[in-house]
């Protein structure tokens, strides 16, 4: 494979195409197509850390069984948002979202969203969860760490 701004592979199975500074794209043939974005983060923040986006181009050929951290949010939500109140930040409101049985602290926000433009994304806006998402997710956020991408245990 020699290298340009972007390699191409094909199996019988999936393709890849790895775009160099910007993201790896992995479809499934005749099926579901992922993008994973290395999002860097200013190198002196306080508390922020470079992290893997991981975007879902196309999930409408997924199993309805689908699970998981990601599974879990196919098929859409039930919320009602109620009580909004001002928060720590003028333009960032709070509020309490009711989802799953589960009566939440959530923050108004602005998200990036990279699914259609890799490199620059698109202002969305979203509702951040407190307390690491505890009773919007299944379990809790540890059950979702890996002590690394390729250890079995």
């Amino acid at each position: 494979l020699s290298w340009s701004n972007t390699a191409s592979l094909k199996w019988p199975s999936a393709d890849l195409q790895v775009t160099k500074d910007r993201s790896l794209t992995v479809a499934l043939r005749d099926s579901v197509k992922f993008v994973i974005i290395l999002h860097r983060v200013w190198n002196k923040h306080p508390y922020h850390r470079d992290y893997l986006g991981f975007y879902t181009l196309d999930s409408h050929l997924l199993s309805p069984g689908v699970h998981g951290l990601l599974g879990q949010f196919y098929h859409g939500l039930n919320f009602e948002v109620s009580e909004l109140h001002k928060g720590d930040v003028p333009d960032k409101p709070d509020a309490t979202m009711t989802v799953k049985g589960s009566e939440l602290s959530v923050t108004r926000g602005w998200q990036r969203d990279f699914r259609w433009d890799v490199k620059k994304g698109e202002n969305v806006p979203c509702w951040f969860i407190h307390n690491n998402g505890t009773g919007l997710i299944d379990g809790i956020a540890s059950d979702y760490i890996v002590s690394g991408i390729f250890k079995t245990s």
